[in-house]
């Protein structure tokens, strides 16, 4: 009975350090680029969901909150958003 509680106790630990070196900071610089890259390289047709699902893919965390500002500074607007706001108006 102590062997299974000292065996849940290292597996549980050790699966807390491998998600802790998973959310690494990604550099500033580094996310800006490749927000920038995919948003080209998709005909500029992408938004923070889809380019939030290309960066967890290339190994990046960020949220879409942070994707949003990047490409708001950026002046990154989607096709499909820009076409919906020239009807609209």
């Amino acid at each position: 009975m102590i062997n299974t509680r000292y065996q849940q106790c290292a597996t549980s630990c050790k699966s807390q350090e491998v998600r802790f070196e998973a959310k690494e900071k990604a550099n500033e610089e580094d996310v800006t680029e490749a927000i920038v890259d995919i948003f080209h390289k998709n005909r500029k047709a992408y938004g923070t969901r889809k380019i939030k699902v290309k960066l967890q893919e290339r190994g990046f965390v960020v949220s879409r909150r942070r994707i949003g500002r990047i490409m708001k500074e950026h002046g990154l607007v989607s096709t499909y958003t820009s076409d919906l706001l020239l009807t609209i108006h």
